[in-house]
């Protein structure tokens, strides 16, 4: 069985070594990359800017944060989807925001579904 590989894009550090642990927790067999805001998001997935030189990387999965500096998760959500190479990719909102605009505007763009952050990992 191959590994789920999964990316996520998040500037909070807290968050990102939550959702790895938990992933780790749940023992699912994965490869668990992260970046830091949209716009490397995009680089990664494209093998552009800072990863121009790496191996290419199609992750099974993206977990995407909305509200993060240079290019912010709803810009990052329809560029994805607007590009042919990537659109098939799933992509999991994981945002603080309550607010229903923002999950509605998130499915709209292409987001399988959307989730609250928990405030802590228990």
């Amino acid at each position: 069985m191959s590994k789920i590989s999964i990316l996520m894009a998040d500037d909070d550090l807290d968050d990102q070594y939550l959702v790895r642990r938990a992933i780790e927790d749940i023992n699912i067999g994965h490869e668990f990359q992260t970046v830091n805001n949209g716009s490397q998001l995009l680089d990664r997935l494209l093998q552009k800017g800072l990863y121009s030189d790496a191996k290419l990387f199609r992750p099974d999965c993206i977990l995407l944060d909305l509200n993060m500096p240079l290019v912010d998760g709803f810009h990052a959500l329809d560029k994805i989807k607007s590009h042919d190479s990537i659109s098939n990719i799933p992509v999991f909102v994981l945002s603080t925001s309550r607010s229903e605009r923002d999950r509605l505007r998130s499915l709209e763009l292409g987001a399988m579904d959307f989730y609250l952050k928990p405030a802590q990992y228990a």
